[in-house]
């Protein structure tokens, strides 16, 4: 399935989880995360127009956020920045190859915001101005993604939904009523096993070093497709997001004219290709070889601790330490 007027490069929409990832080890790095954003950024990569839609907050870390998508050529005039709520953070705690995610303020001790899906209205807003993408993909269930995903389904957007979690169980089944692909880590299934197992959707399952498994649309066995090769693993944060870009890819470039074919034969290569991209970005550290920010231990509170900033001015995000940041 393909939006009617394909144009050149083709166009994927991402929506979902956006936040600063923190890196404490040796040294404090700052840098855009969550698998929506890495996978709008990879596909820009790849030759993509890319568009990210949702809500982050008026601070440090959406201004960070923003200042990488431009950067890199992601459009994100619809990710909204709101004064009233905080852009999340998640904290990579790294020693030698191993990560582990903290989620409150090592400053304060408060949690770090949620993720916060714009309101429904907003979504028949943007179908309502913007020509259906190419791709829609979503990682996060919402009344606002649901909406999108039906809307541009029936304009024959393709349509891929990644789970991180179970969310609410009723968006969460129609999530995969609309979407033509699911992919999904063999880490998280256990939290929609159920839900997933009766889906007569093509699947994704990826399972680390084991490599990846996949079935067609109301076919029950699984066909397994081994990984590819790590020469040498640096950092294995963000390998699957750019398996996710690498299947996208693939999938977009095996359509026959304006067919696009979701079947055993193009899944199958899109996932060794997917599985290649996944390997190579073992190869450096972090999610992308750059948009990244070092930040100073004092830098640190005023940068994203939410106590700290809940006191602040919306306008914090364009003073400060984000000025200081911005002319590095």
């Amino acid at each position: 399935m393909v939006s009617a007027g394909m144009a050149a490069r083709p166009l994927v929409v991402s929506s979902g989880f956006t936040t600063i990832d923190i890196r404490l080890g040796a040294e404090l790095i700052a840098s855009p995360g969550g698998t929506a954003t890495n996978v709008a950024r990879a596909l820009t990569s790849l030759g993509w127009r890319s568009t990210m839609v949702g809500t982050v907050g008026s601070d440090p870390g959406a201004h960070l956020i923003k200042r990488v998508l431009d950067a890199d050529g992601v459009q994100n005039d619809d990710l909204v920045s709101d004064s009233s709520w905080l852009t999340p953070v998640l904290l990579q705690v790294t020693a030698e190859s191993r990560h582990s995610w903290e989620y409150n303020c090592p400053i304060c001790g408060a949690r770090y915001a949620k993720h916060r899906p714009p309101a429904e209205a907003r979504a028949h807003s943007l179908v309502g101005r913007m020509t259906a993408p190419d791709v829609f993909f979503f990682d996060r269930t919402s009344l606002f993604t649901i909406a999108l995903a039906r809307a541009w389904s029936a304009a024959g957007t393709l349509v891929v939904f990644e789970p991180a979690t179970l969310g609410r169980p009723h968006l969460f089944e129609q999530a995969l009523a609309v979407a033509d692909l699911v992919k999904f880590s063999s880490e998280r299934r256990r939290t929609f096993e159920r839900l997933i197992d009766g889906a007569p959707i093509s699947q994704v399952e990826t399972l680390g070093v084991d490599g990846a498994r996949y079935r067609g649309a109301n076919q029950e066995n699984w066909h397994y497709v081994p990984g590819s090769e790590v020469v040498k693993v640096i950092d294995t944060v963000g390998a699957g997001d750019w398996t996710t870009a690498g299947i996208i890819d693939s999938l977009w470039s095996s359509r026959d004219g304006d067919a696009l074919r979701i079947d055993s034969d193009s899944i199958s290569e899109a996932l060794a290709r997917g599985q290649a991209l996944g390997a190579a970005a073992c190869g450096w550290s972090g999610v992308f070889d750059g948009g990244i920010e070092a930040l100073n231990p004092d830098e640190l509170e005023a940068f994203a601790c939410p106590r700290l900033l809940r006191q602040e001015s919306p306008d914090h995000a364009d003073s400060g330490v984000v000025s200081h940041l911005a002319t590095r």
